[in-house]
């Protein structure tokens, strides 16, 4: 998560590059672990799509569309919470994104 905590330091410096890659690097080495991979992977795209809301709106859609699938595949006391993120994410890029079409 390391990597990831970097990754929105460097959005927040806006850094956008840096920042992409390094949640790029921390879902690269949630993917390289077993245990709780998807879980992790899917956070590293939900809490990327927050931070390309100002950047990229379309970009934060693609990512929340891409961390469905995890979800999907969460159990537990916590996915009922990752499920609320992401759905309250997705409701703010959509509304960011149409905004940014009018403009």
């Amino acid at each position: 998560m390391y990597l990831a905590t970097g990754g929105l330091l460097a959005f927040r410096s806006g850094n956008i590059a840096q920042g992409r890659s390094l949640y790029q690097s921390a879902r690269g080495h949630a993917a390289s672990r077993a245990l709780r991979g998807s879980q992790v992977h899917a956070l590293t795209l939900i809490f990327q799509a927050r931070e390309e809301m100002l950047a990229a709106p379309h970009e934060a859609l693609h990512l929340l569309a891409l961390a469905e699938a995890d979800l999907q595949q969460i159990s537990g006391p916590m996915a009922r919470v990752y499920r609320l993120a992401h759905a309250r994410i997705k409701a703010a890029a959509i509304a960011r994104h149409g905004s940014s079409d009018k403009r």
